[in-house]
């Protein structure tokens, strides 16, 4: 929504949501895989956006903009806290080659994964032109909030060499990861960002420009 309040102040107001999910796609290790180890994928964000453009003479413009936004993806297993399994098997081709492919199935490697962040951003710039010239001066600080949980591989892997060593629960290998220095894989990070920055444009001609900015 745009809003002329006075001949030389315009303010802007826009709001963004989204809202989707896509099912089964997530935490596939192996081409063939069934649908007890694949995991749904779901994201929802916001945003609003707010600014104020001022016309403060004939060759000043001002402008602030202050964002906030929001957001949480997420990816939930189909089935929850059971450890992945792999396993090969080995057909018969019909030209009598021998074909080996490997089937996943259990849990799922990344899920549960669950993301939340959040940030707010200040931006200012003015402008001034003068002739061939276009001054530009600002600042841009952002401040940064995220939570994330990450089950990598917590559940663990059998993997198992043929059809005949699942039957006899079997594997030739089992992997796991783990904490070792606390009992959750949560982060949680803040960050702040701040800058300032100005910049000349000289165009001397239609077909020449020339930009300098710190």
């Amino acid at each position: 929504m745009d809003w002329q309040l006075t001949p030389r102040n315009r303010s802007t107001l826009r709001l963004t949501i989204s809202d989707w999910s896509n099912p089964l796609s997530g935490g596939v290790d192996q081409p063939i895989a069934l649908r007890e180890a694949r995991s749904t994928f779901t994201s929802r964000e916001a945003q609003l956006f707010a600014a104020l453009t001022s016309q403060l003479g004939s060759d000043v413009t001002h402008e602030v903009q202050v964002t906030a936004g929001r957001g949480h993806r997420a990816l939930t297993p189909e089935s929850a806290a059971l450890p992945r399994a792999f396993v090969q098997v080995r057909s018969l081709l019909p030209n009598g080659a021998v074909g080996t492919s490997t089937v996943q199935f259990g849990g799922n490697r990344l899920a549960p994964d669950d993301s939340h962040e959040w940030q707010w951003q200040l931006q200012q710039r003015v402008t001034a032109s003068r002739g061939a010239w276009v001054l530009t001066a600002g600042q841009d600080h952002a401040l940064t909030g995220a939570r994330t949980y990450i089950a990598e591989s917590q559940s663990g892997l059998f993997v198992f060499p043929s059809i005949d060593a699942l039957a006899q629960a079997r594997p030739d290998r089992f992997t796991r990861t783990v904490p070792l220095d606390r009992s959750s894989t949560e982060s949680r990070q803040h960050v702040a960002e701040l800058g300032m920055f100005t910049q000349a444009e000289w165009q001397p001609s239609l077909s020449v420009s020339v930009t300098a900015g710190l």
